[in-house]
């Protein structure tokens, strides 16, 4: 049986042969040519989360494929053939696809610079197996449905930087033609888009030589500030609606989500406020000329602003004084004219800001934000301390939120982990997750490594909650490339002991 969480404790495989083979190789040839080959099979939907659950959610995807890639100067182009054997992920397969790219080539003597992206291919998008057993929730993800055939586009861009005194401003337009074989209404389907705008940033700074404190390390301030606007304008002559999503923006651990979060947490209605391509087209994350994702754009307007601060002091002994950052502020947000179109009838969205608090040269305090205003909005935010000392060892405590408006769409965590180098020959760590939303203990590891001459001793200690797990292990690792002199030794061999018992779950 397959435990993989709250939900799914007890399922059981569609088969009892259950594997993984996974070949990369990479070559790398004259005339700056190079080469990756991929062959990656797996047996089942559900043997990578359940036997290797930290290469599943942060590892590259599995894959079977041949790349073939060279860059000259500022010209890349590159061809793909990639077949899609494990029929349970969502994955296009292409037979094969080609990509050109021409990057900021300069005209008119440098006054403005032109690039550009061209790619053409056969795809073939295929909805993921549905799962045999009813206890694994499945919906499809309703923008990768069943669709084949040509995939063409060429997407092409002008800039025209200038500055005015310190004022950097920077035209840009761009335009593209795409054509799919296949939409998601099964008809062909063929686009026409252009975008125009401006970007500009402002820097300036103020330094303040008197400030001193002893107590928090600080000799002089200086205050710099970079201000940054983009407005842009976007047309497409066709919805985004009928667009199949060839080209994918999430991976297989994020996919496999996906297909639970309709069901099992909206009910089976995914509010528009949590449609992934709209938060992306809303980000502008398909706007670029290099941009992978080509389809995520729509019509929009929408102006850009964003504060980036920085309070750098000098450390270090007065003969050696060296420049850090003490603190660091972002702040970013979005104002949308036309918000019945692009924003759920909200003017101002994606709200956004990042801190960092330099204490000293090993501990920092982290926090970040990231809002919306409409109805069903996000809202997440976390904080946490971090203190690294040196290569000895390292101890996070954090909290973080995950919320998504009314919805039940809401966690909120409290974690900590604790790394350190008791000795030269011990290693020691510590990690610990508590649900404070649920008032749930989500688990525990515990790691105890001894470091000797050719060989390292793992043993380990995992509570997992949610999977009703816990585990001993002890592991003999050879050390196979001699002396980890000048490695990292609070992590020794990267082994991760919590990865045996489906750790970070």
């Amino acid at each position: 049986k397959d435990i993989l969480g709250t939900g799914r404790n007890n399922l059981t495989p569609k088969t009892k042969n259950r594997g993984r083979f996974l070949l990369r190789h990479q070559q790398r040839m004259p005339n700056n040519i190079k080469l990756l080959a991929e062959a990656g099979i797996i047996s089942d939907r559900n043997f990578q989360e359940q036997y290797n659950y930290n290469s599943f959610i942060s590892e590259k995807d599995y894959e079977t494929l041949l790349y073939l890639k060279q860059d000259i100067d500022n010209v890349s182009w590159n061809i793909l053939a990639r077949p899609q054997l494990n029929n349970f992920e969502y994955q296009t397969g292409w037979l094969p696809k080609g990509d050109l790219y021409v990057l900021s080539e300069p005209l008119l003597n440098g006054f403005a610079t032109w690039s550009s992206h061209s790619s053409i291919g056969y795809g073939r998008l295929r909805n993921a197996d549905v799962p045999t057993n009813p206890n694994d929730i499945f919906s499809p993800i309703p923008y990768m449905n069943n669709a084949s055939g040509v995939v063409a586009m060429t997407r092409h861009g002008l800039v025209a930087p200038f500055n005015i005194g310190a004022l950097n401003i920077t035209p840009f337009a761009w335009g593209e033609a795409a054509y799919w074989g296949e939409d998601l209404t099964g008809n062909s389907l063929g686009r026409l888009a252009g975008s125009a705008g401006v970007r500009s940033s402002l820097s300036f700074w103020k330094v303040f030589p008197y400030v001193n404190s002893r107590i928090l390390n600080l000799n002089g301030l200086a205050h710099k500030i970079r201000l940054e606007a983009e407005y842009s304008y976007t047309e497409s002559s066709a919805d985004l609606g009928r667009i199949a999503q060839y080209n994918e923006i999430d991976d297989n651990a994020q996919e496999r989500f996906r297909t639970r979060l309709l069901t099992n947490t909206f009910g089976g209605v995914l509010p528009n406020t949590f449609n992934p391509r709209l938060f992306a087209v809303r980000t502008g994350a398909g706007s670029s000329i290099t941009t992978p994702y080509n389809e995520l754009i729509n019509d929009q307007q929408v102006l850009r602003l964003a504060v980036r601060q920085r309070i750098q002091t000098k450390v270090g002994p007065p003969d050696r004084r060296r420049i850090k950052d003490w603190m660091t502020l972002d702040l970013e947000g979005a104002f949308f004219p036309d918000s019945g179109r692009d924003n759920f009838g909200e003017d101002i969205g994606l709200l956004n800001a990042r801190y960092r608090w330099n204490v000293g040269d090993r501990t920092s305090l982290l926090a970040d934000a990231y809002y919306d205003l409409f109805d069903n909005n996000q809202q997440l935010w976390s904080i946490g301390l971090v203190s690294q000392r040196s290569k000895r060892g390292s101890v996070y405590l954090g909290l973080r939120q995950v919320k998504g408006g009314n919805t039940p769409l809401k966690s909120q965590f409290a974690v900590a982990s604790f790394s350190y180098a008791m000795s030269p020959k011990w290693v020691s760590t510590l990690a610990t997750s508590y649900d404070l939303s649920e008032g749930k203990n989500r688990g525990q590891a515990l790691t105890i490594s001894r470091i000797g001459a050719d060989f390292l001793f793992h043993f380990g200690f995992n509570y997992n909650e949610s999977l009703k797990n816990t585990g001993i292990a002890f592991t003999i690792e050879p050390r196979l490339f001699g002396s980890s002199k000048g490695r990292n030794t609070s992590n020794p061999g990267g082994m991760n002991m919590g990865s045996l018992f489906g750790g970070g779950r």
